[in-house]
C-alpha cells in the first residue's frame, strides 16, 4: 500500500515532461554518487593517516593491549587499525552491535548461513525421501516376484537373500 499523501503524487503528463524528469533524476543521482565517493575518499585518506602514539600509548589499556596482541611500540598503526582494535575490545566487553558489524565486515551473515544450512538440509532430506521411496520400490518390486517372504502378522519382511543388508539384493 502506498504511503504519504497520494494528493501530492503530480503524474507525467507527456513524453517531454517524463524525459525531463528523467534527465534531472539523472542529475541528481549523478551528484550524489559523487558526494558520496568524495565522502569515502575523505574519510579512507583520514583512516590511513598515522597518529602520534606517544598520546595514544599514555592510557595503560591502550598499552596492555598493544602487548597482549604482540604489537610493538615502534610498530606505528594507522587509524583504521587502531579503530578495528577498538572494535575488537568492544566485542571482548560483550558489545553486541560490534560483533555484527564485525561480521557484516568479514562477510559473515548469520541469516545468510542459517539459510544455507536449510538448505542443505532440505536437500539431504529430498535425497533420503528418493532413497527411501526406490527402497520401498525394489522391495514391492521383489515381493510381486515373491523374492521375500512376507510375515503378515509382524509386517517384518525376510531378506535372508541380500547379502550387504541394504534392501537390494
Amino acid at each position: 500500500m502506498a504511503r504519504g499523501n497520494p494528493g501530492n503524487l503530480n503524474p507525467v503528463r507527456s513524453n517531454d515532461e517524463a524525459k525531463k524528469r528523467g534527465k534531472n533524476g539523472g542529475i541528481k543521482s549523478g551528484e550524489s554518487r559523487r558526494r558520496k565517493k568524495a565522502e569515502k575518499d575523505s574519510l579512507k585518506k583520514i583512516l590511513d593517516l598515522v597518529p602520534n602514539m606517544d598520546i595514544f600509548l599514555e592510557n595503560p589499556k591502550n598499552k596492555a593491549t598493544f602487548s597482549m596482541l604482540g604489537i610493538k611500540e615502534e610498530d606505528v598503526p594507522d587509524i583504521m587499525t587502531l579503530t578495528e582494535l577498538k572494535l575488537v575490545q568492544l566485542v571482548m566487553n560483550g558489545d553486541l552491535q560490534s560483533k555484527k558489524y564485525i561480521d557484516e565486515r568479514m562477510g559473515k551473515n548469520p541469516a545468510l548461513e542459517l539459510k544455507r544450512q536449510i538448505f542443505e538440509q532440505d536437500a539431504e532430506i529430498k535425497r533420503l525421501n528418493a532413497e527411501l521411496a526406490r527402497r520401498k520400490h525394489n522391495v514391492n518390486r521383489q515381493r510381486l516376484k515373491g523374492e521375500y517372504d512376507v510375515d503378515l502378522d509382524s509386517g517384518l519382511i525376510d531378506d535372508s537373500n541380500d547379502c550387504d543388508g541394504d534392501g537390494l539384493e
